[in-house]
């Protein structure tokens, strides 16, 4: 079997160990860790946002599995770092007030930083001052992330 889709069923089952061993094997062998995030990793979570929004799985189903890509990602994101040392322009990103999710953030994040851009990750549960203050401190785009309809107050 591929290893790409082995990571990618791990994932959509939620088998963290066995996506983080897998994703360590990858590495090992010096697979492509961009081509892993976009065909083993990205794919399995958005078919489990597919399948929650047809209500054919729950949202702990699609919780664990986001702790399965996570554990992969944490892998990987120092290698794709590396991979593009030039810092381009900066940008700043993070998960607005009152939302505390912060994998999509996280993935936009890595990718970001495999493009160049010199990224300011500000975490989950920003409120406008963090967003005003990376601006001030150089950032020349504003990423903001939520999950969680509640915090659309907080975006404006």
């Amino acid at each position: 079997m591929d290893p790409t889709s082995e990571l990618y069923n791990a994932i959509l089952k939620g088998d963290r160990d066995l996506a983080r061993g897998l994703v360590q094997q990858a590495v090992a062998r010096n697979d492509n860790a961009l081509e892993l995030l976009n065909r083993g990793m990205i794919p399995p979570m958005h078919e489990l946002g597919d399948l929650y929004a047809d209500k054919k799985v729950l949202l702990p189903d699609l919780l664990v599995g986001a702790r399965a890509m996570r554990a992969g990602l944490d892998i990987i994101e120092p290698l794709l770092a590396k991979h593009n040392h030039r810092k381009g322009v900066k940008v700043c990103i993070g998960t607005v007030k009152g939302d505390r999710h912060d994998l999509g953030k996280s993935i936009v994040a890595m990718i970001a930083r495999a493009a160049g851009y010199d990224v300011d990750d500000l975490g989950t549960d920003c409120d406008a001052d963090a967003f005003a203050r990376a601006v001030e401190s150089g950032s020349r785009a504003v990423l903001c992330s939520l999950m969680v309809s509640t915090c659309l107050p907080h975006l404006k």
